[in-house]
């Protein structure tokens, strides 16, 4: 992976969209490069009046970064008058905007097939108001995920997706459609095993300042499933009820939003309540025990070349001798940062711990 970068600024103009500068001075450049959800990014620039009037969070601000990658700028800030810090998201971050606008309910649908109609429905092949012209196709390249019982109605595409995409581990990429102007294709895909192969350690020398996770405060392994109804009659599923003691670590799960009758068919019992598991499933996966070790790729190592021998959202070994740790895991993630001290890369080796923006929805 090359070490530079190079920042196109675009602005969105009322009859297409302009290059209005190629940034040379930043004080740093953060890029979160993401499997099973959108793309992240910091931009720390000087505070001064061009930078004010370029950088704005009005819808109309993108950088394309090495040629290879669009992001959009959704937030502008400053704490203390030196420094700007501006952030923003890869273009798929915009489906947040949308909603799921007419039932969706199947008994038993693939997976990435789900995804892709979520996003194809609501911001690609819809009526010209709710596209969302960045996006010039979806293709599903998946063929392998589980077929389930799924239903929802009017939520939040965004939130829907990438439940379903860390839930079942899938992915979605961006492939640039356009140099010009913000246009990609999206790809559903799944990563593949290269554990026997890849391995990530310090005794292979290519992670280093190692750092070690492991937290089970946070997780749910029993879920209470509550479906339509009211008091003791509403229908209701509960998922891993044999666990007993330490293990059991209950969590209430509200899914009365999911409907037996919509307008075109009754859902049996036992369809129902296979839509109230596949529910309460995802908010079991979203309160996983983390594992993690964390530390920075050797960016100097030639053993094994991000893009050429693995790709983000690939299975791989973790081993530490440090915490006596060795694990497969998928790679969700690689974080992109050029700074001052050079050009760094942090991979993420598993789930981790949530943030207060996590908890908050904001990333």
């Amino acid at each position: 992976m090359a070490n530079e970068i190079v920042i196109e600024v675009f602005k969105r103009l009322d009859n297409g969209y302009k290059s209005v500068e190629v940034l040379d001075t930043f004080k740093n450049f953060s890029l979160e490069r993401n499997y099973s959800k959108e793309d992240t990014f910091t931009l720390i620039l000087s505070v001064n009046e061009n930078n004010l009037k370029t950088y704005t969070a009005d819808n109309d601000t993108f950088l394309l970064i090495n040629n290879k990658y669009w992001l959009f700028v959704d937030s502008v800030k400053s704490d203390d008058g030196k420094k700007l810090s501006i952030e923003g998201k890869s273009l798929l971050g915009l489906v947040k905007y949308r909603i799921n606008q007419k039932i969706y309910d199947t008994q038993a649908t693939m997976v990435s097939k789900i995804i892709f109609d979520l996003i194809n429905n609501n911001a690609i092949d819809t009526d010209a108001k709710r596209k969302i012209s960045v996006f010039n196709s979806i293709i599903n390249q998946d063929t392998k995920s589980s077929k389930i019982a799924y239903q929802n109605s009017y939520g939040n595409v965004l939130e829907e997706i990438s439940s379903l995409l860390d839930e079942y581990e899938l992915g979605i990429k961006e492939i640039i459609a356009s140099k010009k102007e913000p246009k990609v294709n999206l790809v559903i895909y799944s990563g593949i095993d290269k554990s026997k192969n890849i391995e990530f350690s310090t005794s292979m020398e290519n992670i280093m300042n190692e750092q070690y996770e492991m937290n089970n405060y946070s997780e749910s392994s029993v879920a209470y499933v509550f479906g339509e109804g009211e008091g003791t009659s509403r229908k209701n599923v509960v998922i891993n009820d044999n666990l007993t003691d330490f293990a059991r670590k209950e969590v209430y799960v509200d899914a009365r939003d999911l409907q037996q009758t919509t307008d075109d068919k009754t859902l049996t019992d036992a369809q129902y309540k296979e839509a109230l598991t596949t529910r309460g499933k995802q908010k079991l996966n979203e309160d996983e025990k983390i594992l993690v070790l964390k530390g920075d790729i050797n960016s100097h190592s030639v053993l094994f070349i991000l893009e050429k021998d693995y790709q983000i959202g690939d299975i791989v070994k973790v081993r530490s001798a440090i915490y006596h740790l060795s694990y497969t895991t998928r790679l969700l993630g690689i974080t992109e940062t050029w700074d001052k001290k050079g050009y760094h890369i942090t991979p993420q080796l598993g789930k981790e711990s949530k943030t207060i923006l996590d908890y908050l929805g904001r990333r």
